[in-house]
């Protein structure tokens, strides 16, 4: 705050109480400055800190416009919204350089009241519905460029106290469901502010996912743990533009993912957890695809299901879980329904019969044998061309149609 803006405030809307730099809440008094003859009034400093309300409550300052609390190490409990039923009349208020997070819930004719506050240097908590206020047509934010909000978790530096609140409005207003939309972290690209927003609907009595026109956009991550969801068809046929990147399922009622196989999604997100499902197998096809092609993937949770365990799952679904650990969280807790066996531990002779292993075998070798064959033909085909060029100067055909 400038020196001359507060010259000219304290002239304009004197009666005033200055209790700048009161030695950290050490205030013994206030300075009724409306003349120089003024007299001083005490106030004791137990009256109001520790975010009691004020003992003083019983008289009113109605003269009173403009406060400075600013530098005195205050943090939220110790600012009672109480103190604005004492000064119902302010215009001004300097909350600047404490440690003040939120400010409660300031009456609502103290705001339409207040026309400038100062919250500079404060680590404010924007996530909290307290300082929402700050963005009405009748506040004026003093020191607007030092004013900044430390939450939501933010990149590098804490961000600008109205874009974020604004973009946190935004949020809420899109959420039209019956579950809590927060933002999980804001970051800043060429000067525009963008979010990560999770939503929670978990343990909310849901059947199938929510309908994806009642959730933000986008929408990061999405919690329906605790519910009753048996399908992921409507997740697949209608999420496509909300840009999840991170679904837990957690203790539903999901068994089976085959349809994923047909979503875009699965190269693209970063957590999937299905711990506490009804899964009994899963294509092992589609999870070595996802690990190959998905460059963004973080973790994937399968623990706790109903796994099948026979031979094909000691040769396939084992195979990958082992390649793949670091990635598997609670891999420990993946286990043949009916033994309780880690899946990972298991061991080939004893899932396999002799038939069955010469069998698997015989196909790899098979498979192995055609891909030799094919890798033959190749080379042959090309020495040929080259051969034939060099010869007869004639280009192979399919080059002569490009």
């Amino acid at each position: 705050m400038t020196q001359q803006f507060l010259r000219n405030i304290w002239a304009e809307y004197a009666p005033n109480y200055d209790f700048s730099e009161s030695n950290s809440l050490g205030i013994e008094s206030i300075n009724k400055s409306s003349s120089p003859s003024s007299s001083r009034e005490k106030l004791r400093t137990s009256d109001w800190t520790e975010g009691s309300s004020w003992k003083g409550r019983n008289f009113v300052w109605h003269s009173v416009r403009y406060l400075n609390f600013s530098a005195n190490e205050l943090h939220s409990k110790s600012f009672p919204y109480t103190l604005m039923k004492v000064f119902p009349n302010l215009i001004l208020l300097d909350l600047s350089k404490n440690n003040i997070t939120t400010l409660g819930n300031i009456p609502q004719q103290s705001l339409n009241q207040l026309h400038f506050i100062d919250l500079s240097q404060n680590p404010l908590d924007c996530t909290s519905d307290d300082l929402e206020w700050v963005d009405r047509p009748n506040i004026t934010l003093i020191n607007l460029n030092l004013t900044f909000c430390n939450k939501p978790p933010h990149q590098n530096k804490p961000k600008p106290i109205l874009q974020t609140i604004r973009l946190i409005k935004k949020v809420k207003s899109e959420c039209r469901v019956n579950c809590s939309c927060v933002i999980d972290y804001i970051w800043e690209q060429d000067k525009v502010i963008h979010s990560k927003t999770a939503v929670n609907c978990s343990s909310r009595g849901f059947t199938d996912f929510p309908d994806p026109e009642t959730l933000p956009k986008p929408t990061d991550t999405l919690y329906l743990n605790n519910n009753e969801i048996h399908s992921i068809a409507k997740f697949v046929n209608t999420y496509e533009d909300l840009g999840i990147r991170n679904l837990y399922l957690e203790n539903n009622g999901i068994s089976d993912l085959n349809l994923l196989e047909t979503f875009d999604w699965i190269y693209s997100f970063q957590v999937l957890s299905l711990r506490n499902n009804n899964l009994t197998e899963v294509p092992t096809h589609m999870l070595e695809n996802i690990m190959r092609e998905n460059n963004w993937i973080y973790l994937i949770d399968l623990s706790l299901n109903d796994w099948k365990c026979d031979c094909r799952t000691v040769s396939t679904f084992k195979v990958w879980l082992l390649q793949y650990a670091k990635f598997i969280k609670n891999i420990e807790e993946v286990q043949c329904e009916r033994t309780k066996n880690q899946i990972r531990y298991l061991k080939n002779e004893d899932w396999c019969s002799e038939d069955e292993v010469s069998q698997i075998i015989e196909l790899l070798d098979l498979f192995s044998i055609f891909l030799a064959c094919c890798i033959f033909i190749v080379i042959t085909k090309v020495l040929y061309d080259y051969w034939n060029f060099k010869r007869n100067g004639k280009v192979p055909w399919l080059v002569s149609k490009m």
